[in-house]
């Protein structure tokens, strides 16, 4: 093999491995509905089961609290569809301070996941490639990332999944994703 044959299967090589933590998570997304994860993370179950999960967490605080965290950060990495019923079962558990600390922190940590995920798999191609609409939000994030991105946080336009990723299509910076987000 030439060393320009090296370098072209090396570069291919790259650019495959590139898609593997987006497949870990599209498997993870797609175990979680197979195994039926959608019928416990509702508002249903969740008033189901109140009175056990108050006392689990009275008689484990600190040990719920961090799966409760962890839970929701994976989940949110992954893009399951529900951070809403998992903010309202942290401050129905834990209180509206400690709960909404636990789901903002959590939240960040999960969308930062994907965030990551979504810029190395996607990131460089289709950053070459915008026009449209995606042209005009990749010239708001050019802008100002960090108000554009507040923005669209806030402002209940557009799901949190595709908030999450379509920063890491446009060059933001993983810490100006992070603290926008945490806000």
């Amino acid at each position: 093999m030439t060393p320009r044959n090296e370098a072209q299967d090396a570069g291919s090589s790259k650019s495959v491995w590139r898609f593997a933590p987006l497949a870990i998570i599209l498997v993870t997304l797609g175990a979680g509905y197979a195994l039926g994860l959608n019928r416990y993370l509702s508002l249903g179950y969740l008033a189901e089961t109140r009175n056990a999960l108050q006392a689990y967490v009275e008689a484990n605080y600190v040990f719920s609290l961090l799966c409760f965290a962890v839970v929701y950060a994976v989940l949110c990495s992954i893009a399951f569809p529900v951070t809403s019923i998992l903010t309202i079962t942290g401050g129905f558990l834990f209180g509206l301070v400690v709960g909404g600390v636990a789901s903002a922190i959590a939240a960040t940590l999960g969308a930062s996941v994907l965030f990551l995920a979504a810029r190395s798999a996607f990131g460089d191609f289709l950053r070459k490639r915008v026009s449209g609409v995606a042209k005009r939000l990749a010239d708001g994030f050019n802008e100002n990332a960090f108000g554009y991105l507040l923005v669209l946080r806030l402002a209940p336009v557009f799901p949190f999944v595709v908030v999450n990723i379509a920063p890491a299509l446009f060059d933001v910076k993983l810490r100006t994703f992070v603290a926008a987000s945490f806000l």
